[in-house]
């Protein structure tokens, strides 16, 4: 079991981010554009909760559906196994969902991890998780050499 490198977590999780303020974004675009006398401020007054809504839902249902792997981490090669490399478990994944869609906790684990050089990040130390390469990744390949020469 190999840990996941710091810059594709921290990718992935941009990326699960992303993907939630962009549903939040259309989501309060058409119930702005359905619902008169709808004001854009209160649109911009529900934003980030509707946003921590949507990535909390998003990384739970893909922690318990799809085998750990958000849509960051498909695209990332990332994915959230327990800490002895089985399947996470539905209470480590809806904590560690809850914890993940809060953005002050996202900042604090980045320096967590980089200032104590650790491939475990505070998430995985709240819910015994550990984010592992999804597909073993051979290092050592080049795709631009032609390995077929003898």
């Amino acid at each position: 079991m190999k840990f996941a490198d710091y810059e594709r977590r921290i990718v992935a999780y941009i990326i699960d981010v992303a993907f939630g303020n962009l549903v939040s974004l259309i989501s309060l675009t058409i119930i702005g554009l359905s619902i008169p006398g709808f004001k854009l401020s209160w649109a911009i007054d529900v934003f980030v909760p509707v946003a921590c809504l949507v990535v909390f839902l998003e990384l739970l249902i893909s922690y318990k559906f799809f085998n750990g792997i958000s849509i960051g981490g498909a695209i990332c090669n990332v994915k959230i196994v327990n800490k002895d490399g089985e399947r996470i478990s539905s209470k480590a994944s809806f904590v560690r969902a809850a914890l993940l869609c809060l953005p002050i906790l996202a900042v604090y684990n980045i320096f967590y991890m980089l200032l104590l050089k650790t491939q475990v990040s505070f998430y995985d130390e709240s819910t015994d998780t550990r984010a592992i390469n999804r597909v073993e990744i051979d290092e050592g390949y080049d795709p631009r050499v032609d390995n077929n020469d003898k």
